[in-house]
């Protein structure tokens, strides 16, 4: 089986005060990736950091 991890890429890591290089491409490639991965019956495991209350990486926010 096949699996695919993706790590930290959530909302919080792409603001204005933390741009990242080519980052529309990098997301574009990762979901292309995720799509080939999930129709080929693989896995797609998602991980991601969590913060305390108020921070930009909040428990069930979009950071």
């Amino acid at each position: 089986m096949k699996a695919l991890l993706i790590i930290d890429m959530q909302i919080g890591l792409f603001g204005k005060y933390s741009p990242r290089f080519d980052a529309l491409n990098v997301i574009d490639r990762i979901n292309k990736l995720s799509d080939i991965i999930s129709l080929n019956n693989g896995k797609v495991i998602f991980i991601q950091h969590n913060g305390p209350q108020g921070d930009v990486f909040e428990t069930n926010t979009d950071g």
